[in-house]
């Protein structure tokens, strides 16, 4: 066993490299997961930790007794004693560091011990040796210099590049803050929607009413589709009316109606404000699904098809929805023996099953040709 004294422990430069070369090793694994079930998803963050745990806690208590990071810079974690360590232990120090990496602080404990021991080393007894300035072993020369290159460009890069990014950072996390809380007002909010006395606005406040109770209670993607359709043709019908009231503003205020409506049913209740910001990712997630611009194509011919009988009051916006529909599938090709890879489509025919035996019957082969 070697004597205490001619042992030299890891520097904090050298183990902030090894840990950059870790990252750098998992990178690709660590993105597919975040990929596949969202950056900010619980179970990503699970996942991460796991492989992070697995892949530092097999290395370690294995013939290398370091991670890929350590061992390109010849360094190894070992007991108190130079002894190799067991999975078990190897896991325990995992499960402490995740504290030291989280908090920061207890990394620095380093620079007041006399063994170098971080947080989570000093309670898993553990050490971090630099077997490359420890007395006794060979030192493969160009090692120890491709480490201080290493150390000098680390340097560098925290010098040149870390003081702005940390002031940007600090900057852009307080505007994303006031941003998220301005959005969090915004779904609170009752707007003031200037009182017309008018039976025409009133009646189109109540349909939009029912429109938005759909797209705040139903986590599907077609009616989803179908509340925004119907929500435009609304807001046209509304907008029409506002300027023949002589509304110099009649764009802002029309929209004004529509953020009434959704507010007035959210208001103050969490659980429908939770709901409507995750139908409303659904709805952008599937946006290139739905194609927007032929969306809105559709709604122009539909609103030339009606013309003013579009927003009589008699007029129901199921019927103006419905005409609306015949315009954009016929516009799109639809495989009748692909429906199951069609998402919308299944849902589509399961609400509206009439209007798609109606479509097919004025488009025997399914398709627009």
């Amino acid at each position: 066993m070697k004597k205490e004294n001619s042992m030299e422990y890891a520097s904090f430069f050298l183990r902030i490299i090894a840990v950059l070369i870790d990252i750098f090793v998992l990178y690709v694994p660590l993105t597919i997961i975040d990929m596949i079930f969202g950056p900010s998803s619980i179970l990503s963050l699970g996942l991460n930790i796991v492989l992070w745990g697995v892949y530092t806690s097999y290395l370690l208590s294995g013939s290398w007794k370091s991670t890929v990071g350590k061992k390109v810079l010849g360094l190894e974690v070992v007991g108190l004693n130079m002894e190799q360590l067991t999975f078990k232990e190897a896991i325990h120090r995992y499960v402490i560091s995740l504290a030291s990496y989280t908090l920061m602080l207890p990394l620095f404990l380093m620079f007041f011990t006399n063994k170098k021991q971080t947080f989570h080393d000093y309670y898993a007894k553990t050490i971090v040796v630099d077997k490359y300035k420890t007395n006794g072993l060979k030192v493969n020369k160009e090692i120890v210099q491709i480490r201080k290159y290493l150390m000098k460009i680390v340097f560098i890069v925290l010098i040149v590049f870390g003081i702005p990014l940390s002031i940007y950072a600090y900057y852009f996390i307080g505007y994303a803050k006031s941003l998220n809380e301005q959005r969090e007002y915004a779904y609170k909010i009752i707007h003031n929607v200037k009182d017309y006395n008018n039976t025409t606005l009133d009646n189109y406040q109540q349909k939009l009413m029912g429109v938005s109770k759909v797209f705040i209670e139903k986590n599907n993607e077609y009616l989803l589709f179908k509340s925004k359709v119907q929500e435009e043709i609304l807001l046209d019908c509304v907008r029409r009316e506002l300027k023949l009231l002589g509304d110099d503003e009649c764009f802002r205020n029309a929209r004004y109606f529509v953020k009434n409506v959704r507010n007035r049913q959210i208001y103050d209740n969490e659980e429908k404000i939770k709901t409507v910001k995750k139908n409303e990712k659904l709805y952008f997630k599937t946006y290139s699904k739905f194609d927007f611009e032929l969306i809105q194509t559709s709604l122009e011919q539909v609103k030339v098809d009606w013309g003013i009988d579009m927003c009589k009051e008699n007029t129901l916006v199921d019927e103006v929805y419905q005409s609306f529909l015949f315009i954009y599938l016929s516009r799109q090709h639809y495989d009748r023996d692909n429906i199951s890879s069609n998402v919308w489509l299944k849902q589509f025919i399961k609400y509206e099953p009439k209007i798609w035996e109606s479509f097919l019957r004025n488009n025997k082969d399914g398709n627009n040709e």
